[in-house]
């Protein structure tokens, strides 16, 4: 147990000097803070709260801080962190600063503005007719008339809607009547997932949450909504709910935790794992194979489970999603090499998009962010099918009409 506070402390250094030699709101300081924040937040939560996580369905899992087990745990961690960190600190921090004026920066006209305006129309009436023809749903509900090619589509907009959101722009009616339909469309949604793009999008596009003191406020009140969004949406924008008398009796029956918001789930899959790596016999090399039976799916019939269904099947007879983890699936790709790889990529791959802000604006960066966080808890191949293919398409669309300063003054 000991020695797992010291991992968490050497880690939250970690985080510290990151912050301090590049600002907390980098980049590298925002990725770094959601792997720790899904990676530790069991620990914290042990350590604040003496919350100790479980699960009971088909199978029990019953985490002990003091085994062998949960120290293997935080080892695997440890070189996640590790890696990360000794990237960090040998990049060249001029090469990655994020310039304060984001005027100087940002992409400032479309080319064939009707076009343009033709598929911002386009997709202003998808989000008003998805949004009134869903509107009686619940979350569930919604989930199960989702299908690959309306989720590939979605998705598609959703990322032109933070590319376009993070452009500086004169006030334009047609793209801000856009903005405001995607938004109600991903409120309604019922995810939480959205106030996190919400937040990322404001946190680069306006200076004021550059500020410590607003920057906190915003952390804090992100934190909340997080926590309690699930039962507002369940009291007061489901047809059944009972507005705020069971809200607040909800509120008060529940036991706030960092890893309840999200992290739970995904740690205790890894912990499983780790006593009985049997489980996923049928699951190494995902990277590879499971992308491979994801684009077979689109074109045949076959009885492949991917790695996050067969963990639902598993532990709750598929009653309700477990998601997955990337600690999980690296362990299962590379062994204990996995969390290294893993951490790897996920900087090179953000430094990269960071020289990528002067050409597309910063709403490239926070979609990648975002699709960190997604890799938390999702499998590779759905990541890619799903996340990283839609981005694309919608950097695509993006590049077809942009006209940047640079290309303008050649």
């Amino acid at each position: 147990m000991f020695s797992s506070y010291i991992f968490l402390i050497i880690e939250t250094f970690y985080f510290i000097y990151i912050s301090k030699r590049y600002t907390l709101v980098h980049p590298y300081s925002i990725a770094y803070f959601i792997a720790f924040f899904y990676f530790n937040s069991i620990l914290v939560d042990f350590i604040l709260f003496d919350i100790t996580p479980y699960f009971r369905f088909a199978h029990s899992i019953l985490v002990d801080f003091k085994s062998e087990v949960y120290f293997e745990y935080s080892i695997i961690c440890f070189f996640f962190f590790t890696t990360f960190f000794v990237l960090a600190i040998k990049e060249d921090i001029s090469l990655s600063k994020i310039k304060e004026d984001l005027n100087n920066i940002l992409p400032i006209k479309f080319k064939q503005k009707s076009v343009v305006y033709l598929i911002i129309f386009f997709f202003i009436l998808y989000n008003v007719f998805i949004t009134i023809s869903s509107f009686s749903l619940t979350r569930v509900e919604k989930g199960t008339e989702q299908t690959a090619f309306n989720l590939l589509f979605r998705n598609s907009i959703n990322y032109t809607f933070i590319l376009f959101f993070c452009i500086k722009r004169d006030n334009n009616f047609i793209l801000k009547l856009f903005f405001l339909t995607n938004i109600i469309f991903l409120i309604f949604s019922f995810e939480r997932e959205p106030f996190i793009i919400l937040f990322l999008c404001l946190l680069y596009k306006f200076n004021f949450l550059r500020k410590k003191i607003y920057l906190a406020l915003g952390v804090t009140s992100l934190i909340s909504i997080l926590f309690l969004w699930k039962i507002f949406y369940a009291n007061f924008l489901y047809s059944g709910g009972t507005g705020s008398k069971d809200f607040l009796i909800n509120v008060n029956d529940s036991q706030f935790s960092f890893a309840g918001m999200d992290p739970q789930a995904s740690f205790l899959m890894v912990y499983d794992y780790l006593q009985k790596p049997l489980i996923y016999k049928d699951y190494f090399f995902t990277y590879l194979t499971g992308v491979y039976y994801q684009f077979e799916r689109i074109f045949a019939v076959t009885n492949y489970k991917t790695l996050a269904e067969f963990s639902s099947e598993f532990y709750t007879n598929s009653e309700y999603g477990t998601a997955t983890s990337i600690l999980l699936e690296s362990l299962l790709n590379f062994s204990y090499l996995g969390p290294i790889v893993v951490s790897y990529f996920v900087f090179h791959y953000l430094k990269k998009t960071i020289k990528l802000k002067n050409k597309f604006g910063f709403g490239i960066v926070v979609s990648l962010l975002y699709i960190i966080s997604k890799f938390m808890r999702t499998e590779f191949a759905t990541l890619f099918k799903l996340q990283i293919i839609p981005l694309l398409i919608a950097i695509y669309l993006l590049n077809l009409i942009l006209i940047t300063k640079q290309t303008e003054n050649e």
